[in-house]
């Protein structure tokens, strides 16, 4: 969060928010709020995928990144789920950031064959080979390509990586 309010000159509770299992329910329900309304200064919501549960709807996100790998793909999926709730009109990215080399690589890496497998087991549409998505549908994400390109972000992210 540091490096954020550094690099962007953004603070705690007008741009940034963060939600953990310190924070009481009816603090929860106004950060929601707040995150919600397009009116607001909110840029990021830190929230902890475990304390998040059940009632969470964060429809002004327009990006998840989920930085804890889990063992079950349905909780990430539930996780990413809170911001594709009734009333988002965005497009929402998902982003998982694994470092080569570190625990949560082959923790992820398992993850992923699980979330594959599931898919196949269990989806009756078309798998991802099927799929023919028109260009409307696809759209390209500016704030990616931004940040992988400005060499300030890259260190960040290295730095937030890294401690």
């Amino acid at each position: 969060m540091e490096q954020l309010r550094k690099e962007f000159n953004w603070t705690k509770r007008d741009e940034l928010l963060y939600m953990s299992g310190n924070v009481s329910v009816k603090t929860r329900k106004a950060l929601m709020v707040g995150f919600n309304d397009m009116e607001s200064e909110s840029k990021v919501m830190l929230a902890s995928t475990k304390v998040c549960g059940e009632g969470i709807t964060l429809i002004g996100a327009s990006r998840v990144v989920p930085l804890d790998v889990v063992w079950n793909p349905s909780v990430q999926r539930q996780a990413i789920g809170y911001a594709y709730r009734i009333g988002q009109q965005k497009i929402v990215y998902t982003y998982n950031l694994i470092a080569e080399g570190i625990q949560e690589k082959g923790k992820y890496d398992i993850h992923a064959k699980r979330e594959q497998l599931s898919k196949l087991l269990f989806s009756s549409g078309p798998q991802l080979a099927d799929c023919n998505p028109s260009p409307e549908f696809i759209s390209i994400d500016r704030i990616l390509e931004q940040t992988t390109e400005d060499d300030n972000l890259k260190e960040t992210f290295v730095n937030v990586l890294l401690s």
